[in-house]
C-alpha cells in the first residue's frame, strides 16, 4: 500500500484560473453543460444560453448578457450588459 506521500506526488496539480491549460492556450474556458443547466438569470429566472465567442450568457426574458471571465459566469446585474430584443 502506498504511503499518504506517494499518493500526494502521483496526484497531477490542477492549475490555477490565471494559468489554466486553456489560458496557456490563449483560449477562453467553456462552461461545462451541466452548469449551464443549473444556472439562470438572477433577475428573471429565466434560462440562459451561452455564447462562447462573445464570453456571454444572455437572458432573453430579461434582455441582459452576464459576462463569462475566465470560465466563471458573472451574475451580477451591475456587471451585465442590456441586449436589445
Amino acid at each position: 500500500m502506498a504511503s499518504p506521500k506517494e499518493v500526494a506526488k502521483k496526484k497531477k496539480a490542477v492549475p490555477s484560473v490565471g494559468h489554466s491549460a486553456h489560458a496557456m492556450r490563449g483560449e477562453a474556458p467553456s462552461l461545462s453543460v451541466k452548469m449551464l443547466e443549473l444556472l439562470v438569470c438572477p433577475r428573471s429566472h429565466g434560462s440562459l444560453v451561452y455564447d462562447e465567442t462573445a464570453q456571454e450568457l444572455t437572458c432573453k426574458r430579461s434582455l441582459l448578457a452576464y459576462p463569462v471571465r475566465d470560465g466563471v459566469p458573472i451574475l451580477l446585474e451591475s456587471e451585465a450588459r442590456a441586449i436589445e430584443d
